[in-house]
């Protein structure tokens, strides 16, 4: 493989974008989501407005970081020689990935914490499922059937706010249970726990605590967008 460069200051395009849905940055050919660890301070900003910012670049002016920025703005090129990436998809354990819109889902019957349901999705470079209105509280539901599932939601190292744990990025629509979240019993309930037993409702629970009618994994993807071959 052979990479070219061409920059006078040393400013990229990637592969991420979010296109596909405000505020959730994926790389446009796995559908993988972006850690949101290597952003440049206050990024992403949407500077010009939402819906304005939707493609992300890489370079020297961000302190190598990423940026958001409008899709048509002119900087450097990284170019890669050679078939473009193809998207790997882990294979489901239980089956097959099942499509809704523009996301995958797994379902997998497991007895687990929030943290082993976090790394098992990972281990599918997947994450637990993202909930952003009363459309997919209730996709959900159909997907769940009986018992109850853990949600990419946490507040454990957001500072007491519930933020979705595999974007940093607040939530947005919100389905807790009247009273909830309570900290019941003063034990720190720092993980979202979605079911039968709550009504299809959230309830906030202990992220290390194997909860009794939790039995079932349900991981999810976004699909592809696009194919590139910018380098991400």
């Amino acid at each position: 493989m052979v990479l070219v460069v061409s920059s006078k200051t040393f400013t990229v395009w990637m592969d991420g974008v979010d296109t596909s849905r405000e505020g959730y940055w994926v790389w446009s050919t796995t559908g993988k989501l972006i850690s949101p660890l290597f952003w440049a301070p206050s990024q992403p900003d949407n500077y010009y407005g939402p819906h304005q910012e939707n493609c992300l670049m890489y370079g020297e002016d961000y302190t190598w970081r990423y940026n958001d920025a409008q899709c048509d703005r002119h900087v450097g090129v990284l170019c890669q020689y050679g078939s473009p990436p193809t998207p790997h998809f882990a294979a489901c354990p239980s089956g097959t990935w099942v499509e809704h819109l523009d996301r995958m889902y797994c379902i997998v019957t497991r007895d687990s914490n929030w943290y082993e349901a976090k790394a098992f999705c990972t281990g599918l470079a997947a994450h637990l499922p993202i909930v952003d209105s009363s459309s997919e509280n209730n996709y959900l539901r159909g997907l769940v059937a009986h018992g109850d599932v853990w949600l990419d939601a946490t507040e454990e190292w957001h500072n007491g706010e519930f933020q979705w744990s595999s974007t940093g990025t607040a939530i947005r629509y919100t389905n807790w249970v009247p009273g909830e979240p309570n900290n019941y019993g003063n034990v720190p309930e720092q993980c979202v726990e979605y079911g039968e037993t709550y009504g299809w409702q959230w309830n906030d629970a202990p992220c290390n605590e194997r909860r009794s009618t939790i039995h079932k994994v349900i991981c999810e993807r976004y699909k592809p967008q696009t194919s590139s071959t910018l380098i991400g």
